[in-house]
């Protein structure tokens, strides 16, 4: 363990997974509040070179090792101390053993039996279709020969994903989100490991359209459940293409996603930040449930702050006391900038140039993964990792 935290009788706000941009975006949303942002990160990053950070500890990937930070950092402070996870490793661990989170800790999320379903897939589509909600067909298969006769039942294209996006998952295959099969040349070029790094995977119906049919609906409740706000948005780029993690997203508010999203987290009793996503079908129109993200911002999720509702500040507004902030929607964009980089250059070689369309939607209100001109230190960082070679 490295770092040290600070000793006070201020209220706190603890993110956990800071190297990652989910939990810098998570500490730049609550800047301005009268709260101490601390960080607890599992490696180094340009995230933690940010100047929003009041203290930080670096610490082993292990549920041990975190549990013990949180009880340390608890210890070392007589205020309380709010939990703001940042990605679903973290999610599982202070679900599974909030019972042993000190007294001082706040941990907004729903109950673990209600986490546990949300994160796993398999379970919440299971759970979808006993409530009637729009998801594309599902299998869950344990190895190659159970994913043969999956691809066989639902026919190719199909999309292959884990059951659980875990650091191993994250650190093995790092480019690959899901794997998109459209022949049987595709599978047979599947790693031969896929099943030691993820030992339950899904094979689910491929649903057609291009990035710019992938939404989100973005919102917060309180611990009491009841719908806060929320944030509507569109991913306009992924990267990898298809299957990845958002590389540029725009606000774009649906009555169909908001309503199914409100819906779902009404149902399961839902608190905290949460999310879900959405494939639209271009032959129909119709909105497929696409994934969930539960006890967390997403990736994308600065979008709303720059769009004018901040869910993250809400969350620790609750914990101080304050009435909720009213929030002044307006038309944002976001951008993970490396993935940008990589999305144009693929795109532009194939001389597709489908994101021009979109252009006029690119400068309003965008907010970075990195990028702020406030908090410049990571995005330097981050220039200085890709482009400046170390000398031997």
């Amino acid at each position: 363990m490295t770092g040290c935290m600070i000793t006070d009788e201020k209220t706190a706000v603890l993110v956990l997974g800071a190297q990652h941009p989910t939990g810098l975006m998570t500490a730049r949303s609550l800047r301005g509040l009268a709260v101490d942002i601390m960080g607890i990160a599992f490696g180094e990053s340009p995230c933690l070179r940010s100047s929003v950070w009041s203290s930080m500890l670096i610490i082993e990937r292990t549920p041990e090792a975190m549990m013990q930070a949180i009880q340390a950092t608890a210890a070392g402070r007589t205020g309380r101390l709010l939990l703001l996870p940042a990605d679903d490793d973290c999610v599982k661990i202070l679900s599974d053993r909030r019972h042993e989170l000190p007294p001082s800790c706040i941990l907004i999320m729903p109950d673990a039996e209600t986490v546990d379903m949300l994160l796993d897939k398999s379970k919440f589509f299971c759970w979808a279709e006993a409530h009637g909600f729009p998801f594309p067909r599902t299998i869950e298969v344990t190895g190659f020969e159970q994913l043969d006769n999956a691809i066989r039942e639902i026919g190719y294209p199909v999309l292959l994903k884990p059951l659980y996006r875990t650091w191993l998952w994250n650190h093995e295959m790092p480019n690959d989100k899901v794997f998109i099969l459209e022949t049987h040349k595709q599978y047979e070029r599947l790693p031969r490991m896929l099943f030691d790094v993820a030992p339950t995977m899904l094979v689910q119906q491929w649903i057609p359209g291009g990035d710019d049919e992938v939404y989100f609906c973005l919102v917060q409740y309180s611990s009491e459940g009841k719908l806060v706000n929320y944030f509507s948005g569109r991913k306009l780029m992924q990267w990898p293409p298809l299957g990845g993690s958002t590389a540029i997203a725009v606000s774009d508010e649906k009555d169909e996603t908001r309503d199914l999203t409100v819906a779902i987290f009404d149902a399961v009793k839902y608190q905290g930040l949460g999310s879900m996503e959405y494939k639209k079908d271009p032959r129909n129109g119709k909105f497929y449930i696409m994934e969930p993200t539960v006890g967390r911002n997403d990736f994308q999720s600065y979008i709303a702050v720059t769009g004018g509702v901040n869910l993250t500040a809400a969350v620790c507004r609750e914990m101080l006391g304050e009435a909720a902030e009213k929030p002044r929607k307006k038309p944002s964009a976001w951008f993970s900038e490396p993935s940008v980089g990589y999305g144009l250059k693929y795109y532009f070689r194939r001389k597709d140039y489908y994101i021009l369309k979109h252009l006029a939607l690119l400068f309003r209100n965008p907010g970075f993964a990195y990028l702020s001109l406030s908090d410049t230190k990571p995005f330097i960082e981050l220039l200085k990792d890709r482009f400046v070679k170390p000398v031997h």
